[in-house]
Parts: structure tokens; C-alpha cells; sequence
């Protein structure tokens, strides 16, 4: 990255590099209003998560009229993989403004002469036991936004439905043991349907990638991610709305699953704070990090009074246990971190919270960072779901 005075810039860029450019960027005596050029010049690989990053930080200009322009990169493989993954459509949608006009002046030139074609598949997974490796097409995994309508559970429902689809199901099978019907049913349509009931949201969009081994270097796990994230209220923020006005934010479901979240702080200054929090606790935290923690345990919502939809079953008709309101995030939380043994990340502003199963049972371990020295702020909710596709399991069942 960097500013219009001077130059910093990455050869691989993840979520963690973007971040620490804002520390290169602030140590030059730059402010954060200040216009920035965003320099993807010299990147020889772009990681999937800094594709709704970008957006994400962006977006969050935008919204204080702070000017922020592009230099695209000059490596041919890393900018088919933006445009078969719609970033110029993305990024023009959260500017509100052709593609073209967020651009230095000669990528912008390079843009509007580019007639090159990108890749319409996408190179998956080998299929186990060995065989020729499985092609997806790239729309399936692209950047796809998510429609906020008086329905969500609509918009919930398209992106559940093209993980159900056959091929793409069969391949999520052969690596997710039979379970590959739970990333749609349980994984998607929940994250997709949080993001879309979101205060305060004016977009949201919804991408993922199946990531290699061999991208992620020698000790690199085949892994499908998934990126969801929206510009509306942070979860903490639409919860501490509804306490201010003095009503609850938890549902009969709060009471009746007991968890535990080990809470590791770290703060600005370096110091570190731990806390212990249980499910079901008469009293929930209420500062940002804590309660934003307190978001992920079943039955806390902001609208603890939604009917619940019943009965409680999937789409194999299977009992998916207590369905009242406040429990997405945990089927999404019991099935990417208990069934498969993931990872949960979830960014807002200068937050980074990263959330995994503990070898106890119903016990988590969450990390947080609060960098607003050293990472750009990020506008609204950025929500990460990396699941192995390695075979590897907590356990055999998991009742959501």
C-alpha cells in the first residue's frame, strides 16, 4: 500500500499484510483522511480474504467522503484472478462509481484496454484416492452480492441452494465426510441470512475459494473459505442499541446451552486481559469485545422476539436441535469449529477476533486484537470461515 506521497507495497497479500501496511502508512506522517493510493503493483499472489478486506476498507472512506485510488497489479495471474472473482464490479459497487474512476491513471488506461480473457473454471480439489482434479466454474465462487429485501431469508436460501448443487455437493462429501450438505444448509444460509438482517446495512456481499496446499506454502492445509461481510452495524453495536433501550437481547435458547469462551484481549497499548464466559450467565458483558464474543453463544440476538421457525430440521430432515432465535451463529460455530475442526474470524473497525474448539468440550478459545495503531478500520462486518478439507474431525457427530 501506499499513500500518495510515497511507496509501499507487497509481494503476497493477505488480511494480515494489508494491516500492517496502516502502520507504514501512519509512520509516514500520513493521516487517515488523507487521499491513498491502495499499490497492488508488484503482488505475485493475492490471498481470497483480501478481496472483501479491500471492500471493507474502502467502503469505510467512502462513508467519510475520504478519497482512495487503485494501482492494479502488473502480474498477469493475480489480476485474472481479481476479475474472475468480479472485484472491479464489487469494488464499483461500494464506491457507487464506475471501476474506472477509483484508478491511477495508468492502471486506468490498462483497464480500459484490457481484453484479455480469465479463467471460467476454477482448479478445486484431486479426488481422494487419487484421480483428475475437480473443475468448478468461478461463478460459484466469485464476489456475489447479497440481496437486502424485506425477505432475507430469500437471499439466504440462492446462496444455500449452489452449495447443494450435485457436483459441487459431491465434491464437498468426499472431503467432509458425508457432511458436505451442512456447509449449505447450516454454514451459508446462516451467515448469509445474519448478514442480511444486519442495522443499518446498505450492502452486503458474499465470496469464497477452495485454497490449495501448495498456496499456502509447505505447511499449508487444503482449506474452503468463506468470506461474508456487510457495512451495516457491528454485531456489539446493533446488540448495545437494544440494551440501552432496555430490552433483552436473548431468546429461551440463552438458558438452555451452557458453553464456555476463554477470552484472550490484547489491547493497543500491549497490555492482555483474559476473561472466562459462560453461556447462559445472568448477566452479559458489556463492552465491545466482550459482548461482540457474547454474539456467538445461542439465543443472543437483537431480535429475541422473531417467531421461531419450526420444526427444527434440515434439509435431510434431520433434528437440528433448539431453533429459536439467536442461533445462527452457533450452527454455524458447532459445524465449522466442532464437526470439522475450523477456524472462525470476525473483523469490525480496528477488531480482530479469531475463534477455535478447544479440546475441552463446549469450550472455545477466542483471541482478540484491538489494533487501531497498527490496521486500517474496516466498515461494518467482515465474517471468515476457513474449513479443512483434510478429512481431520473433532468428532464424528455434532448435535447443533
Amino acid at each position: 500500500m501506499r499513500d500518495t506521497s510515497g511507496g509501499i507495497s507487497y509481494r503476497v497479500t493477505d488480511g494480515l499484510a494489508l494491516d500492517k501496511s496502516y502502520r507504514q502508512f501512519a509512520s509516514a506522517g500520513r493521516k487517515l483522511g488523507d487521499p491513498v493510493v491502495l499499490d497492488l503493483s508488484r503482488l505475485e499472489y493475492l490471498n481470497h480474504e483480501a478481496l472483501l478486506y479491500l471492500g471493507a476498507l474502502v467502503r469505510f472512506r467512502v462513508l467519510r467522503n475520504q478519497d482512495t485510488l487503485f494501482e492494479l497489479p502488473k502480474h498477469q495471474r493475480v489480476w485474472e484472478f481479481m476479475r474472475a472473482w468480479n472485484f472491479p464490479q464489487f469494488i464499483a459497487a461500494v464506491v457507487g462509481r464506475p471501476f474506472g474512476e477509483v484508478l491511477t491513471m495508468d492502471s486506468r488506461v490498462r483497464f480500459e484496454r484490457d481484453q484479455t480473457s480469465f479463467p471460467r473454471y476454477a482448479k478445486v480439489i484431486e479426488l481422494p484416492g487419487g484421480g483428475l482434479s475437480e473443475l468448478l466454474p468461478t461463478g460459484h465462487f466469485q464476489i456475489t452480492p447479497i440481496e437486502l429485501s424485506a425477505n432475507p431469508f430469500r437471499a439466504a436460501t440462492i446462496a444455500q441452494a449452489s452449495w447443494l448443487e450435485r457436483h459441487t455437493l459431491s465434491i464437498l462429501n468426499a472431503y467432509l465426510g458425508g457432511e458436505g450438505d451442512r456447509v449449505g444448509s447450516l454454514v451459508v444460509l446462516e451467515a448469509v441470512l445474519n448478514a442480511a438482517m444486519h442495522a443499518e446495512a446498505q450492502m452486503a456481499f458474499t465470496s469464497s475459494q477452495i485454497v490449495l496446499p501448495h498456496m499456502q506454502g509447505p505447511s499449508g492445509r487444503r482449506t474452503l473459505q468463506i468470506a461474508v461481510w456487510d457495512d451495516g452495524l457491528p454485531l456489539a453495536a446493533t446488540l448495545k442499541r437494544r440494551t440501552e433501550n432496555g430490552q433483552t437481547i436473548t431468546s429461551p435458547a440463552f438458558e438452555a446451552v451452557q458453553e464456555t469462551f476463554r477470552v484472550r484481549l490484547i489491547r493497543s497499548t500491549g497490555r492482555e486481559e483474559v476473561r472466562i464466559l459462560h453461556s447462559g450467565s445472568s448477566e452479559l458483558p458489556e463492552d465491545f469485545p466482550w459482548l461482540t464474543v457474547a454474539a456467538f453463544m445461542a439465543g443472543v440476538t437483537s431480535l429475541p422476539d422473531r417467531p421461531a421457525q419450526q420444526p427444527g430440521k434440515d434439509d435431510r430432515g434431520r433434528d437440528i436441535g433448539l431453533n429459536f432465535p439467536g442461533m445462527g451463529l452457533h450452527y454455524i460455530r458447532r459445524n465449522v469449529l466442532n464437526l470439522w475442526n475450523g477456524s472462525i474470524r470476525y473483523w469490525a473497525n480496528s477488531y480482530r477476533f479469531s475463534m477455535r474448539a478447544s479440546d475441552l468440550q463446549d469450550y472455545y478459545d477466542v483471541m482478540v486484537q484491538y489494533r487501531p495503531r497498527d490496521s486500517w478500520p474496516l466498515q461494518g462486518n467482515l465474517l471468515y470461515l476457513d474449513i479443512p478439507l483434510d478429512g481431520r474431525r473433532l468428532g464424528d457427530t455434532v448435535d447443533v
